[in-house]
């Protein structure tokens, strides 16, 4: 934990304690989240005036086994936005939840990638205390 300056406002959304799963309680399952980034550079109003590209998604899943500070998104962001933040709408709040990691091929199983399987990956910016009856190892 950070103390932060008296000066700097933080949501309450934002507060944890041990006592709460850090995934479902800033990021809830079916949550609007926007993708702010420059897919391999571009921006929209050109290289001397930059403008980022920001993607809308929604959280699928708020846990993935084995990792438990990564959630899913319902779609992948465009190529080469991966390292961009991930932002959350709360009531009349934009919160930073976290930073998009790339895609996964849940169809992999099967030997195929289909881009329209396929679902974005993000790691939660937080501390995560995963629910006592799930293994993670």
């Amino acid at each position: 934990m950070i103390r932060l300056p008296d000066d700097i406002k933080v949501s309450s959304a934002q507060y944890i304690d041990e006592t709460e799963k850090f995934s479902e309680f800033l990021l809830p399952v079916g949550a609007k989240v926007l993708l702010v980034g420059y897919p391999y550079g571009y921006s929209t109003l050109g290289r001397k005036q930059p403008m980022a590209v920001v993607l809308t998604r929604f959280i699928a899943a708020n846990m993935v086994e084995m990792a438990p500070t990564t959630a899913l998104l319902d779609g992948i962001g465009a190529g080469g936005m991966s390292g961009c933040p991930v932002f959350m709408e709360n009531d009349d709040e934009i919160l930073l939840a976290g930073i998009y990691t790339g895609s996964i091929y849940p169809d992999h199983i099967i030997q195929q990638n289909n881009p329209v399987t396929a679902l974005g990956k993000i790691s939660v910016l937080g501390i995560f205390f995963p629910p006592k009856n799930i293994n993670l190892s």
